[in-house]
């Protein structure tokens, strides 16, 4: 009790850190003055709140860097997010349309490949970076991030969110057909992602390069609500490990997949209450010394929390970093259930 207490005395008695500082601590296993937050993927919810489509709002001549700013500063984001919201939008410049015209909806990309097992052993990895650069969304999404950066300075930690390598095949592909080309035809499967894992290293190269701090790779097709976890271990991880082995220059490395846990046994987090409920909501855990992100539907949250004993009051020691995927932004509370004991939650989400 005694030290329970003087834990709280020292966090209510925290001067008050910067952005980068709580950051830091958090990534380190120390206290902050407060749980940091920022958005991710909140350039539908700027887009829509000024209604402007993606191309509207990348037209602009700081391709919306200033819209970016100002709305996550007033909301006292701790970081700010570059290129959001256009994650995959950079498989254009490989063939993949993209639709932009929707005010404040997300970015659509289609596939490009007609004959897969053909058309993969033709992908030409000595020609990506400047093909990505005489794309011409690409270079709105190098503009933006040059001018995010020009705002911010050195307050904060630029991210950018950009399609991580298995992600980027499926949309390549087709997603479903993905999921069967990995079945019936694993080597092509392989061929792909070596050229995937270099269209993402490149595209965040290009982003670091303008001012981009934090390397934020997307993989919700690697998610469990899509793929099993022997299909996850065997091959979102071991391309993320490629990815990040050619980002060195990068300040931290997240994974964000969205999407089912896919081992219920370790616990989970259950819920983030807001005044209002959103139809997805999208949080950063801290698990060990990785960082692992799941995006929760309120209805399965409901459901989880029926079907489970509430283990309240863990968010202190669970939660450090959350992160809100909506349209509109509310006061927010984090809170903790598990679906086993404490001490294994602790072990799964450990701060």
């Amino acid at each position: 009790m005694l030290c329970k207490t003087k834990q709280l005395w020292e966090e209510l008695s925290m001067e008050t850190m910067t952005p980068k500082e709580r950051i830091d601590a958090v990534i380190k296993h120390q206290a902050v003055d407060r749980t940091p937050f920022t958005v991710v993927d909140g350039g539908a919810w700027i887009a829509k709140t000024e209604g402007v489509t993606y191309r509207e709002l990348y037209s602009r001549p700081d391709s919306g860097a200033s819209s970016v700013v100002d709305y996550l500063n007033k909301i006292d984001s701790d970081m700010i997010s570059a290129v959001s919201g256009v994650f995959t939008a950079c498989l254009n410049a490989f063939g993949c349309p993209i639709s932009i015209d929707k005010i404040g909806g997300a970015i659509d990309t289609g596939s490009v490949f007609k004959d897969p097992i053909n058309e993969i052993p033709q992908l030409n990895r000595e020609t990506i970076r400047d093909t990505l650069l005489a794309n011409d969304f690409v270079q709105k999404m190098i503009n933006q991030t040059r001018h995010v950066k020009a705002l911010v300075g050195n307050q904060k930690y630029i991210f950018g969110d950009v399609a991580g390598p298995f992600t980027m095949a499926a949309v390549m592909v087709g997603t479903s057909d993905f999921i069967m080309l990995m079945l019936e035809e694993p080597e092509i499967v392989h061929e792909l992602l070596d050229f995937t894992v270099c269209v993402s290293a490149e595209m965040f190269t290009l982003l670091h390069e303008n001012g981009c701090d934090i390397a934020f790779p997307a993989e919700p097709v690697g998610s469990g609500s899509l793929i099993s976890q022997e299909m996850f271990e065997e091959w979102v991880i071991p391309s993320l490990k490629k990815l990040k082995e050619k980002l060195p220059f990068y300040k931290y490395f997240y994974a964000h997949v969205c999407g089912a846990w896919f081992n219920n046994k370790c616990g989970y987090l259950a819920a983030v209450f807001l005044k209002k409920l959103f139809h997805r909501l999208g949080v950063i855990v801290f698990c060990k010394k990785r960082v692992l992100c799941a995006a929760l539907c309120h209805s399965c949250t409901r459901w989880d929390s029926l079907c489970h004993k509430s283990r309240a009051c863990l968010y202190k020691q669970s939660v450090r970093v959350t992160v809100i995927t909506a349209l509109e932004f509310y006061y927010l509370v984090p809170a903790c259930e598990t679906s086993c004991g404490s001490y294994c939650a602790h072990d799964s989400f450990r701060a």
